[in-house]
């Protein structure tokens, strides 16, 4: 947690402790109501409202699939045991180890850090709000089929550990609100998504837990990787191209000169590759690499051929192989390109 942070999270806490010390007046339950049962326990399920504020995305981390996030969040409910009609108490806070609550947790935290102090602000009509304000990583799975053409769906995948979906259900009104426009990670256009309720089962036919996703799509910004990953391995297949236009009998620069594109062509892979998480299928990227060794090697091999047919006296063959790799060779790093694109 930063210095800004551990300052902000402070001052929170002493103004809540200094309110509740002067606060007066609590909820008193009548004799044998327990404030941390369900409200309507053994009725319909209690509805629980989930405003989710983004209000930025810092980054997003392909290798260890993470982004991480700083949010405002806003819960509500009603618990009418909670009320004090004509109490001339607008607001009350209390702690929440001494009402129910719903027992929401986001399934995806990683090391979310909490910057406000946990309080509930109960209303004169019982309706209980809490406000939390939450920065850290969390996870997503990635697909990575796409890479660097890929859109991702970045999720929060808030749930009830507590309760079943008989007993919580999720407002029609929760949303997630945002304002991609001003998020900092770079490289990424985003666009809000409408929420997902469903339930989370550890395993078919265990009991479910209500959950809602707050979803967001990612697209990547593919113009970065095109020069850094296109324009470099295009000047390689084009050292390797020239090869072809010099004298058959030049052997030493010919062959120096595919080797160079071979080693060359390898090292960008092995370093495109470690700069992604390992997964068990190719991206994008990885099959356009896997063209251009292919075509590196194969360029290496007809160089080892040219240099053959000079060597036994068939330069009229050698030139032959030549020309026709003059106008093979481009062909067919052109349909490369095109097929790693559509497939």
């Amino acid at each position: 947690m930063t210095v800004s942070r551990m300052f902000a999270a402070w001052r929170s806490a002493l103004v809540v402790m200094a309110m509740l010390l002067t606060s007066a007046t609590y909820a008193q339950p009548a004799a044998g109501v327990d404030l941390l049962e369900r409200p309507s326990a053994g009725g319909a399920a209690d509805v629980v409202s989930v405003h989710f504020t983004l209000l930025d995305i810092v980054d997003i981390d392909d290798k260890a699939q993470r982004f991480e996030i700083d949010a405002y969040v806003e819960l509500r409910w009603q618990d009418p045991r909670l009320a004090l009609p004509g109490s001339g108490e607008h607001v009350r806070l209390m702690t929440l180890d001494e009402i129910w609550t719903p027992g929401l947790a986001i399934l995806n935290d990683r090391g979310l850090e909490p910057l406000l102090p946990e309080v509930a602000r109960v209303s004169e009509g019982g309706q209980v709000v809490v406000r939390r304000r939450l920065a850290g990583p969390l996870a997503v799975d990635l697909k990575l089929h796409d890479f660097p053409y890929d859109r991702q769906v970045l999720t929060v995948d808030v749930l009830s550990y507590l309760h079943g979906p008989d007993e919580v259900q999720y407002a029609q009104d929760s949303e997630l609100v945002s304002n991609p426009d001003t998020f900092s990670a770079d490289g990424w256009g985003f666009e809000v998504l409408p929420p997902e309720r469903s339930e989370f089962r550890v395993r078919e036919g265990a009991r479910g837990a209500p959950e809602i996703s707050f979803r967001l799509m990612a697209t990547r910004d593919s113009g970065f990787y095109v020069f850094t990953l296109l324009m470099p391995m295009t000047l390689i297949m084009l050292m390797t191209w020239m090869v072809h236009w010099l004298p058959p009998q030049l052997s030493p620069p010919r062959l120096g000169t595919a080797s160079a594109a071979v080693f060359s062509v390898i090292a960008f892979g092995v370093s495109l590759r470690l700069s992604l998480p390992q997964v068990g299928y190719l991206t994008v990227a990885d099959k356009f690499v896997i063209f251009s060794i292919i075509m590196v090697g194969i360029s290496l091999a007809v160089a080892v051929l040219v240099a053959r047919l000079v060597d036994i006296d068939r330069l009229d063959r050698a030139l032959s192989v030549s020309r026709f790799m003059r106008w093979a060779f481009p062909l067919t790093f052109i349909a490369a390109m095109l097929l790693t694109r559509l497939n």
